[in-house]
């Protein structure tokens, strides 16, 4: 969600550590652990209570995963196989608010934090793209483990698509079925981008300076400005994520991303200016177990380019 609107901006060699920066303008926003949680409490809302949340531990540097699980007490699952959502690119757990509800009246429903974003851990990934892709898949079977889930239809928004194509080609057994929303990093780059594929004008120039820098760097570096910058990128989010919090979402994608960038870090080892991958995975999907159905959802003003689906 967030990945699509977000890396506006001017990007910066260095990342000053996170503080509180008083303004006369703007309110006050530090980075710790509790804000993170308030923000994410907030952005969930009314289905807040609803939830149960776990640390579950992962090997990839002995980190956690964090994990939120709904249950509808009115449903009836019976062995229903449970839903397992993966966001995109800088955003986490909270960006599904709107979809848990309506799910969870279906199918038992458990969402995670990827490794290097929201509140999970921030271990350093290999800088291969290849050996940081399997880190990740790695993290999501340590999960699966550690949860006791046997099969899941796996949901993937963006990147979060793109890593869960990568689980389940290494692990088709486990997963019923692969929901694959805008998914990110399946088609290869074109010879001509700009002429070929619908590039939003702040992707054009954020492709230009993501392949030296960190994506989110100037929003760390605006420190307690940022829920402003990403209000005035998208005002609309306020709306969209409710209305009766609309700062909710602002200060959540901040403080989603304001602490160590090792997610980022492992995506722009992965991504070729942008809104392309590395290994694309149109170049190896075909490899996916013939027995796993797949779901491609494609936004009607998405950038993202259809044709691989």
């Amino acid at each position: 969600m967030f990945d699509k609107m977000m890396n506006a901006g001017v990007a910066t060699t260095t990342e000053a550590a996170p503080a509180v920066v008083k303004s006369s303008t703007f309110k006050f926003v530090s980075v710790c652990v509790e804000n993170i949680i308030d923000a994410e409490k907030r952005l969930l809302g009314a289905v807040f209570p609803r939830i149960v949340e776990t640390e579950v531990p992962v090997s990839i540097a002995n980190g956690v995963i964090h994990t939120i699980s709904l249950n509808d007490e009115t449903a009836d699952y019976g062995t229903d196989i449970p839903f397992v959502l993966v966001h995109g690119f800088a955003s986490g757990v909270g960006l599904w608010t709107k979809n848990l509800a309506a799910l969870a009246s279906k199918r038992q429903v458990h969402a995670f934090d990827l490794l290097g974003f929201a509140r999970s851990s921030r271990p350093q990934f290999d800088s291969d793209p290849t050996l940081s892709e399997l880190e990740y898949v790695q993290s999501f079977e340590d999960w699966r483990k550690e949860m006791g889930i046997e099969k899941m239809v796996l949901v993937g928004h963006s990147f979060g698509a793109f890593l869960a194509s990568s689980y389940a080609l290494e692990h088709p057994s486990r997963v019923r079925h692969l929901v694959l929303a805008d998914p990110w990093g399946f088609a290869a780059e074109p010879a001509k981008a700009d002429k070929q594929f619908n590039i939003p004008p702040w992707m054009k120039a954020v492709g230009s300076v993501v392949t030296m820098f960190n994506p989110l760097a100037s929003l760390r570096l605006a420190r307690s400005l940022a829920p402003y910058l990403v209000k005035k990128i998208r005002p609309d989010l306020g709306s969209r994520y409710g209305t009766e919090d609309p700062d909710a979402i602002y200060d959540y994608v901040y403080q989603c991303n304001a602490q160590n960038p090792t997610g980022e870090m492992a995506f722009r080892g992965m991504m070729c200016n942008f809104a392309w991958a590395k290994r694309p995975m149109c170049h190896r999907f075909g490899n996916l177990d013939p027995k796993v159905p797949v779901t491609f959802i494609y936004g009607s003003k998405s950038w993202i380019d259809p044709t691989p689906g």
